[in-house]
């Protein structure tokens, strides 16, 4: 029992390294991205992206089975291995030229095209032997291949930046290299299963049993994975059909780095808790041991996130012009709905837990189907008389909507709820620590101000920020665990 905890705490560890990688990668991207482009090309890019994102979902549905089905396959799991390989390379090449023929008919250059539907094909299988080796929880190899991936894009991108050569193209082509290079590791490691990257060798009868299976479960959690996709990023669809193409590069950019500081602290905690979710869900032990690791970790999203809100709604325009030009500003309430609808998302990947772990897919691929129709309908409306504003807002409003109805479906399975006087503590101290950081902006002297001309509020507001999520237990028992802390 010792080792088995010993090993999720070292996995949570390479969890928490792998994504804050991709987290730096992503700040760097859009800081370097940003300076050399204006916010109509950085809308240009945001959208070829999106629409990569949104093609995702044909190979979303077989990484959603091998964690389902792989783990529990027995005998059958080397000819299952062989079948998620096969699928995997027809929807890679079917799906990589449907992007290059979709984006050349869009009228967009042949080189971005070209390089975007290798894209579609490099993630596609990124995507589909990181959950592999996530299921395994073989979190060392994911590791090391992440690294490789993020490294040689950040080198690629900063060259390009260096040598002021970053344009839409490069972009998208450095994306391509670090894709390919991640592959690459993948494949050439030591441990690498072949079967996984097989196109033949499974019978007809077994192929077809396989994807009958995989379509079975996955089928509704891919529908709800474009619906995901459709009630989150429409809205910079509907800023273009507006000709809002400024506001749409300046959402882009700010949201999206947004989303990357969110991921931070995170995503580790969701790639480590849905598999041993899973697995305790498969062995029919009891459910309190779910209960408690989903009501930690949106303890953990609630605490860090309540503090995040409060310096962007005091500090938010001080803090962007760190990364961005005054061509990219925004409001400092615009910063708040958007990290507000990020903290949302990432806690509604828990509210619907145990729809997806039950096999209830199919309530999970309504609920995003409704909440997508709601988006697309309210931006119509809003967003020709409140402009990106009312972007904001419906993107606010939607995820609250998810939230809550994912958790109300999900009490037949399990209840998870944050007590209200944990809630009630919480606020309190981030109230504490914002009034606090607005005294010494207003009191501090001006001599001082004059002489060093810092933001005092907003470093007194970091500083104490830190110090009172170090002091919660749910964040310092993790760290207890995980060897950061004295023991």
């Amino acid at each position: 029992m010792l080792q088995k905890n010993n090993n999720r705490n070292s996995d949570v560890i390479m969890y928490f390294i792998g994504k804050l990688a991709p987290a730096i990668l992503g700040f760097l991207n859009i800081y370097l991205i940003a300076k050399k482009l204006s916010p109509e090309e950085y809308g240009e890019y945001a959208l070829i992206i999106l629409v990569l994102l949104f093609f995702q979902f044909f190979g979303s549905w077989v990484n959603q089975a091998i964690f389902y089905y792989l783990p529990k396959s027995g005998h059958e799991k080397k000819g299952m291995a062989i079948w998620f390989g096969q699928m995997t390379f027809y929807i890679a090449i079917i799906g990589s030229v449907v992007v290059v023929s979709g984006f050349v008919i869009d009228g967009v250059k042949y080189d971005i095209a070209i390089a975007a539907g290798l894209v579609f094909l490099f993630q596609i299988y990124w995507n589909y032997l990181s959950t592999y080796y996530q299921s395994c929880e073989q979190s060392k190899i994911q590791l090391i291949a992440t690294l490789w991936q993020v490294s040689i894009q950040i080198t690629f991108i900063s060259l390009l930046y260096f040598f002021n050569r970053i344009s839409v193209f490069g972009a998208v082509v450095s994306i391509l290299i670090g894709f390919f290079t991640g592959n690459f590791w993948y494949v050439k490691h030591k441990d690498f299963n072949q079967n996984i990257i097989s196109i033949s060798g499974v019978s007809w009868i077994n192929f077809c049993r396989y994807t009958k299976l995989a379509i079975n479960y996955s089928g509704p959690l891919c529908m709800w994975f474009l619906f995901c996709q459709i009630y989150t990023f429409s809205d910079r669809f509907l800023l273009k059909w507006a000709g809002l193409s400024a506001e749409l590069g300046r959402y882009s950019a700010t949201r999206d780095l947004l989303l990357g500081v969110v991921s931070i602290f995170s995503m580790p905690l969701l790639m480590v808790a849905h598999p041993m979710i899973m697995r305790i869900w498969s062995e029919r032990k009891a459910v309190s041991e779910i209960q408690l690791i989903i009501q930690r970790n949106l303890t953990i999203i609630f605490i860090v996130g309540a503090f995040f809100i409060m310096m962007l709604s005091g500090y938010g325009n001080i803090i962007f012009s760190t990364f961005f030009s005054s061509k990219y500003k925004l409001q400092n309430v615009e910063y708040v709905l958007m990290v507000g609808a990020i903290l949302f998302s990432v806690a509604s990947m828990y509210a619907h837990k145990s729809l997806e772990v039950t096999g209830a897919t199919l309530k999970v691929a309504f609920l995003g189907g409704g909440v997508a129709l709601f988006s697309v309908l309210a931006n119509f409306i809003l967003i020709k008389r409140f402009g990106l504003l009312g972007v904001e807002i419906v993107g606010l409003l939607s995820q609250l909507i998810y939230f809550f109805v994912a958790s109300y479906l999900s009490r037949k399975y399990w209840n998870v709820v944050i007590p209200v006087r944990r809630i009630s503590l919480i606020l309190l101290v981030v109230i504490s620590v914002f009034l606090l950081s607005k005294l010494v902006d207003m009191w501090y002297p001006l001599p001082v101000a004059n002489r060093f001309p810092v933001p005092w509020g907003l470093i007194v507001a970091i500083v104490f920020s830190i110090f009172s999520i170090l002091r919660f237990h749910e964040i310092s028992d993790l760290f207890g665990k995980y060897g950061f802390a004295k023991k």
